[in-house]
């Protein structure tokens, strides 16, 4: 699936993009906080991990 598309699962994406499986369901740029600089939003926990810190993966979201 493309940028924003609507998806199901973490891998229904195109490479470089997530499922936000927590959130509304599409497809968002795949993040490392700190280090990955989203071109929408900023990195952030979407997959519920436990300690979002620098490193971490999450999707860009706004």
């Amino acid at each position: 699936m493309a940028a924003n598309a609507s998806c199901k699962y973490l891998g229904d994406c195109v490479q470089g993009y997530e499922c936000d499986i927590y959130g509304n369901k599409t497809c968002q740029q795949f993040c490392q906080k700190g280090i990955t600089s989203c071109a929408v939003g900023t990195c952030q926990n979407a997959f519920k991990l436990n300690g979002f810190t620098s490193g971490s993966y999450g999707v860009c979201l706004l």
